[in-house]
Parts: C-alpha cells; sequence; structure tokens
C-alpha cells in the first residue's frame, strides 16, 4: 500500500513541475506585457519657442586696441646734467611747462662772452660805417666788419637756442608717466625722462574686411566691449584709411572715445561695427536647426506631433541662426530632442521649458 502512495504522489509532484515549467514564463511575460505597452505609448516630451521676427542689427564683431589720444617720449635734445625735475609722477601738467632743467651754466658764461663780442664789433661797424661814407676805406673793407657783427649775432642766437633746449618742456596737456631719471644724471637725446599722455580721449584702431569698406563712413557710431565684461561703450569714427592693406586686405579705421570709464591705454577690446541696414528676422537657436543636403530642416509642433519643415538659413551668430523662409509667425519651434524626432511622432510639451 504505501508503495502506491508513494508511486501516485512521485507522478502527482512530475505533473505539477511540468505545470509550473509551462505556466511560470507565460505569467512572468504577461507581467511584463502590460509595462512594454504603457512604455511604448508614452510620448517625448520636448521644449518649444513660439516663433517671432525680431529687429536684427547686421554687425561685425572686430578685435581692436585702445590708445592714448597723443602720447610721446619725453627726451632731451642736448646731453646734459640734471639740475632739476619739476613733475609730479603720474600727475598733470599743462603745454609749455618745464619738466626738467639741464645744466647751462657753460652756455650762459659763452653768451656772456659773444654779446659783449657783438658791443665791439658794433663799435668797430660804426666807424667803418663812417670811414666808407668818407671815401676812406673801400667797400669790401666795410662788409667784412657787417659780415663779422652779423656772424656773431647768429652765434648768440644759436647759443641762446642751446639754453632754450636745457629747458624740456611739455609739447601738450596731459598726464605724466613714471620719472626714468634722478637730479644730477647725465641725459643723452636717447634716454626717455618720461611719457606724456592724453587718456581723458583715447583712440580706437580697428580694421575691416575690404567687404565692407564702402558701408563704414567717419562719423559714423561703433560700440565695444572690455573682456570679460559685458559693459557696451560707444565711440566715433573720424578717419578712415584711403586704402586697402595688400597683405591682409583690410581696412584700417579710428574713432574717438570719451574716455569716461578711466580705461587704461593698451587694451584689446572687441569692436562691434553696426551697418546701416537692419531687418526683422526669424532668430532660432542653432540647436534647431537640422542641416541637409538639399535644403535645411527643422521641426514644429502641429497638433500634438512633430512635423518636419523645409527652411532657409541666413547668417549666423554664436548661438542662433536667422531663417529666411520656410517659418510663420506663431510657429511652434522644437527646440530639444532633435535627434530622437521623426516626422509625424507623436511628443507632448515639456512643462519644465
Amino acid at each position: 500500500m504505501s508503495s502506491k502512495v508513494i508511486k501516485y504522489t512521485t507522478i502527482i509532484g512530475i505533473i505539477l513541475i511540468l505545470v509550473a515549467i509551462v505556466l511560470v514564463p507565460k505569467l512572468l511575460k504577461s507581467d511584463k506585457e502590460p509595462n512594454n505597452t504603457k512604455t511604448e505609448q508614452a510620448n517625448l516630451r520636448v521644449q518649444i519657442q513660439i516663433v517671432q521676427k525680431e529687429i536684427i542689427e547686421d554687425k561685425l564683431v572686430l578685435s581692436g586696441t585702445l590708445s592714448p589720444f597723443e602720447e610721446v617720449e619725453i627726451k632731451p635734445e642736448i646731453s646734459g646734467r640734471v639740475t632739476n625735475i619739476n613733475f609730479k609722477e603720474g600727475g598733470n601738467t599743462q603745454k609749455g611747462n618745464i619738466l626738467v632743467k639741464l645744466n647751462d651754466s657753460d652756455l650762459r658764461a659763452e653768451l656772456l662772452r659773444s654779446k659783449e663780442r657783438i658791443k665791439l664789433l658794433e663799435s668797430i661797424e660804426s666807424r667803418q660805417k663812417q670811414l666808407l661814407d668818407k671815401k676812406g676805406i673801400s667797400v669790401e673793407e666795410y662788409e667784412i666788419s657787417l659780415n663779422e657783427l652779423n656772424m656773431q649775432r647768429a652765434t648768440v642766437s644759436y647759443i641762446e637756442a642751446m639754453i632754450d633746449k636745457t629747458e624740456i618742456r611739455a609739447p601738450f596737456s596731459g598726464i605724466l608717466g613714471i620719472r626714468e631719471i634722478s637730479n644730477g644724471a647725465i641725459v643723452s637725446p636717447e634716454k626717455v625722462i618720461t611719457t606724456l599722455q592724453i587718456i581723458d580721449r583715447l583712440r580706437l584702431d580697428f580694421t575691416i574686411p575690404q567687404r565692407y569698406a564702402t558701408e563704414i563712413k567717419a562719423g559714423q557710431n561703433v560700440q565695444f566691449k572690455v573682456p570679460p565684461s559685458d559693459k557696451v561703450h560707444t565711440a566715433k569714427v573720424y578717419v578712415i584709411e584711403p586704402r586697402i592693406d595688400r597683405s591682409t586686405r583690410t581696412v584700417r579705421l579710428r574713432a574717438e572715445y570719451r574716455n569716461i570709464d578711466r580705461i587704461f591705454p593698451g587694451t584689446y577690446v572687441e569692436v562691434e561695427l553696426i551697418k546701416d541696414t537692419k531687418e526683422e528676422l526669424f532668430m532660432i537657436p542653432t540647436q534647431a536647426l537640422i542641416p541637409d543636403l538639399e535644403s535645411d530642416k527643422v521641426y514644429v509642433y502641429e497638433n500634438g506631433e512633430a512635423v518636419i519643415r523645409k527652411v532657409s538659413s541666413g547668417f549666423r551668430n554664436e548661438t542662433h541662426v536667422s531663417i529666411t523662409d520656410g517659418l510663420q509667425t506663431g510657429d511652434s519651434l522644437i527646440t530639444s530632442g532633435i535627434m530622437m524626432l521623426r516626422p509625424g511622432m507623436k511628443v507632448d510639451i515639456s512643462k519644465n521649458q
């Protein structure tokens, strides 16, 4: 009896095992199928931008440099010993002020001697003139004495000019730089004493490609920024080089900037040259445009679907591209998930845009 129970028990166990082998995978599959269906039915969430026309200023971004409106290195015209320094480093000075005085004692002594000699020669010339009037001497003899007098007068003028050169003056009003000499120093015409600059106005020098040469005129405003600042400054073009550089095919321009922000001369700037033409264009993010050999394309949102649209693109900047044809005001442009989209694909608008 026990053997039959064991036999039946074994058969029932085998049957249960076989049933489990067959049914369990089906049950597991049935559990997964609803999730897969749910995943397939979920729409891709995208961000959109409502297309609107913008007023676009056609401008060039160029490299430029700010320089002092006037600048000069102060150097002596003659060699000599410094006896007096009459300026403060970094201070302002006016045109004609004496900045440095060189020793002139030997020149003044020579000047005094020459003036005394002139008195003697004038006396001689006067007597010779009287003798000439009385026919006591020839014209040639008188002219020798007159010529000697005139030569001595020229010598006095030369010495006075040399004395003037011992006074080193400011050629224009401005701000002085760092002093490079000390009292008692022996200087030569090659020695830089200091610098003098006008920095309340600055020159902005930059170049433009030759194709834009006829579009820029003197008197036109340009804007520039000093990286990394985004603050915009304005300068006015006052001169244009009347020729094109053969090596770079560019034209040199110079603008004047009133230095109200005290920008240092020598600063690198980015010049934004605004041209006269202004247009109303559609500007879209660069990542929304799909380049193609036949025509550029974009995706727009229509009735819950991603609809592909052929467009014509224009100029670009760092982040946007202009669209000249293919879009209308009010279109819902898809700006995210572009690589995952397919024409006619169901999409939802992201709530986090």
